[in-house]
């Protein structure tokens, strides 16, 4: 039975500036470092979408699917109704994780998302969708001047603990053989479909530096 080829999928709105572009670059050399002293399988990125935009392609729903586990980098515009390719992605990774998830054979494993939200910007906006439901690492205090982050005494640790947690869902889905042979004919959901689930979403506003404070 065909297994996964992914430790897990990195989701993340595309970006030109270089706090972006560096963050995604070293959290994914740091995570993927941090995995293959656990396992074989890696990080699945799609770095072109720094420069180009969000996109569909075929070969990046086929990667999702193999996956087992998503890190999703949060910022504000993340579910953007203009722009809902990551809306589609996080869709489709949580249509993926209700199937799934009940196959495990350790009741107590069902209970732990494949799903691991990390926030780079925008704490306060947090819908929630994942605030109420998923717990979430943050990064938002990340800046270009700080140290790699491989080497970074803050955010090591995070990607480490971060690392570990999806070692531990890929052993459960590989203690079950849960199937992964569907690749072929899986899609992300529908666009029109995933605007009407963005407008129902209620994104909070951001809050400004000091509201509320006196």
């Amino acid at each position: 039975m065909p297994s996964f080829k992914n430790s897990c999928f990195l989701s993340y709105r595309h970006g030109q500036r270089q706090i972006k572009q560096r963050f995604i670059t070293e959290f994914r050399d740091a995570l993927a470092s941090e995995l293959e002293l656990l396992r074989d399988e890696g990080v699945y990125v799609d770095l072109e979408r720094l420069n180009s935009g969000d996109f569909y392609n075929e070969a990046l729903a086929r990667a999702l699917y193999e996956s087992v586990c998503m890190v999703i980098v949060y910022q504000p515009n993340y579910f953007d109704a203009k722009h809902p390719y990551c809306a589609r992605e996080y869709r489709a990774m949580c249509a993926l994780e209700a199937i799934r998830l009940p196959l495990l054979r350790n009741v107590e494993d069902q209970n732990h998302s494949v799903i691991i939200p990390v926030v780079l910007r925008g704490e306060s906006a947090i819908p929630p969708e994942i605030a109420a439901r998923r717990q979430y690492e943050d990064f938002s205090k990340f800046m270009l001047l700080d140290e790699e982050l491989l080497k970074h005494p803050r955010y090591a640790p995070k990607i480490k603990e971060i690392a570990a947690y999806i070692n531990a869902r890929c052993q459960c889905f590989e203690e079950t053989d849960i199937p992964f042979d569907g690749a072929d004919d899986f899609r992300l959901p529908d666009e029109d479909e995933t605007k009407a689930w963005l407008q129902g979403l209620h994104l909070p506003r951001m809050k400004f530096p000091g509201a509320g404070e006196k």
